[in-house]
C-alpha cells in the first residue's frame, strides 16, 4: 500500500525588516510549526540575515551586498521549520532595509516532520 502524506495549503508573506536584531516575519500559533518552501530576500545595503524560530537559529549567516540577495528555490519537504508554536523571525546583523517574500506551509505540530 502506497503511504501518503498530508497536504497544507501554502501561504504567501511579504517580508519587509529594517530593524537591527529579531524582525517577526510570521507569528507562531501553539500548535502549530511553519516550515519554509522557498524564499528570496534582498538588502539595500551590506548586512548578515539569518532566520530563526523563536529565538533558535534555523540557519547559518546570510553574507548579503548592498542591492544584492539571496533566494532558495522551491522545495516540497521544505528547507527548514520552526518550533511548536515558534515566531518565524529573520535577525539582521544592522539596520538595513531588506525585502522579499516567503512561501510556507502553517501544520499542526502533530504531524510528521
Amino acid at each position: 500500500m502506497a503511504q501518503t502524506q498530508a497536504f497544507f495549503a501554502q501561504k504567501y508573506f511579504p517580508i519587509q525588516a529594517s530593524s537591527s536584531g529579531v524582525n517577526q516575519i510570521i507569528a507562531g500559533q501553539a500548535g502549530y510549526k511553519i516550515r519554509i518552501l522557498n524564499y528570496v530576500i534582498v538588502a539595500s545595503g551590506a548586512v548578515n540575515v539569518k532566520w530563526q524560530s523563536g529565538s533558535t537559529d534555523v540557519t547559518g549567516l546570510l553574507y548579503l551586498a548592498a542591492n544584492g540577495g539571496v533566494s532558495a528555490p522551491y522545495a516540497n519537504d521544505g528547507h527548514f521549520a520552526t518550533a511548536n508554536g515558534d515566531d518565524l523571525n529573520l535577525n539582521l546583523s544592522g539596520a538595513t532595509a531588506v525585502g522579499g517574500h516567503v512561501t510556507v506551509a502553517i501544520y499542526p505540530a502533530t504531524v510528521a516532520s
